[in-house]
């Protein structure tokens, strides 16, 4: 294939959904981008040219992405059209409806060429055992268990819709499990490009922000890439240009935005190494648990107003960087004596806030955090029955990078455990 290479040997899989990209308006004249299975990275895109900062990287027609406008022309728009406006679907589900049923019709799918190059089983907590869940840091772990809860929700939305698809169209009896849908969410959610659509009517009103792209799954994560994605009205195409130069038989990476290690398991099962977005991340809660504890509970009410005034419930977090501002500026007032308003206010315009010279009840309070949430962090082990399983490497690569990250931030306030 001259304009959509890929490696030999390559599954015939792959082999196929170029061509189909191919015979649907997909090119690339010359080739620039080779799939490719790299050592650290497995299945991704090798560049077959040097890109200089502005080139044009791909360029995927309309007709080739998945959006809600695809859904609402599909079989399933006058059901959409026609279901319950008290349970509408989100522009997600819709989606996740459309694969349902798409991969249900097998081959007689126009999209199975793609779908059928789309992993069967994820990496994502959902996923994993809970036995495997609970080995993740605490946060996280509470994070993975409202993932689990909202994909709960989710499918007895769906449920509901696919009655109604199945007392109409009973080819599609039986497409509507757990496990299909928990695959047909994970495919979205670890696949899907910022997309600006438009609303509609049939569909619940939340943002519909979301589109699969054929072709762009090949590119793998990067925080350090830097690239323009975005559709082009022009030629209707959902285009990816470089910012930076990238060498000649290197992986061409993408960038799924400024996402820490637990955003990347939890949103797309796997790690980076050296991420300078790792960060721990606390909650307004965490604090005022403590604050509790400590008989530190004097007019909490009035204190949680104002930080929910000045926006400090978030941005609670520390890194290599040490102690974020909003934690310290939350930790402070949290530990004032004083709920007066323009006490509080002076504590929170002091810009003497300097994680490196603080000391004090709120510094007490930062130790107790750290401390506690550091000894929290579980001695993960690799190997189960002798074998190291995947599930258990990413929890362990988030519990040694939340362990490190927070002896550096005890280390940074001169906090000594």
């Amino acid at each position: 294939m001259n304009d959509a290479v890929v490696d030999e040997p390559f599954d015939r899989k792959t082999v196929r959904l170029m061509q189909w990209c191919k015979a649907n308006g997909f090119h690339q004249r010359p080739a620039t981008l080779k799939v490719h299975d790299f050592p650290d990275t497995g299945r991704g895109l090798m560049s077959l040219k040097t890109f200089e900062p502005g080139e044009l990287l791909v360029s995927v027609p309309e007709n080739l992405l998945i959006t809600t406008s695809t859904v609402l022309k599909s079989n399933l728009g006058p059901f959409l059209q026609c279901f319950s406006v008290t349970r509408s679907l989100s522009p997600v589900e819709s989606i996740c409806s459309f694969l349902i049923t798409e991969r249900h019709r097998g081959q007689q799918s126009r999209w199975f060429p793609y779908i059928d190059v789309l992993p069967t089983v994820y990496s994502i907590p959902s996923y994993w055992t809970a036995e495997e869940r609970l080995s993740l840091p605490a946060s996280v772990y509470a994070r993975a268990e409202e993932q689990q809860q909202a994909l709960r929700l989710s499918f007895q939305k769906l449920s509901s819709f696919f009655e109604l698809l199945e007392s109409k169209l009973p080819s599609i009896c039986g497409a509507l499990t757990y496990e299909n849908f928990c695959w047909a969410w994970a495919s979205v959610n670890t696949r899907c490009v910022y997309w600006e659509g438009p609303a509609h009517s049939e569909l619940n009103g939340e943002p519909n922000r979301c589109a699969l792209v054929p072709f762009l799954d090949f590119f793998n994560h990067s925080p350090s890439a830097k690239i323009e994605a975005k559709f082009d009205k022009r030629d209707h195409s959902y285009k990816l240009r470089t910012l930076s130069r990238i060498s000649k038989y290197s992986e061409t990476f993408i960038n799924y935005g400024p996402h820490d290690n637990s955003k990347l398991v939890l949103e797309y099962g796997f790690t980076v190494p050296h991420n300078v977005n790792d960060a721990v991340r606390f909650t307004i809660d965490d604090l005022i648990s403590l604050c509790e504890i400590r008989q530190l509970d004097s007019d909490l009410d009035a204190k949680k107003n104002f930080l929910s005034k000045y926006n400090l419930f978030s941005g609670l977090s520390c890194s290599a960087e040490g102690v974020s501002w909003n934690l310290l500026a939350a930790a402070r007032i949290l530990a004032s004596p004083n709920s007066e308003k323009d006490n509080l206010l002076k504590v929170y315009l002091d810009d003497k806030i300097n994680p490196d010279t603080e000391n004090g009840i709120h510094v007490d309070l930062l130790n107790t955090l750290l401390n506690s949430t550091l000894s929290a962090i579980h001695d993960v082990p690799l190997y189960l029955a002798g074998e190291i399983t995947y599930h258990r490497k990413l929890a362990f690569d988030l519990c040694s990078i939340y362990r490190k990250l927070l002896q550096q931030c005890l280390m940074c306030i001169n906090i000594k455990k």
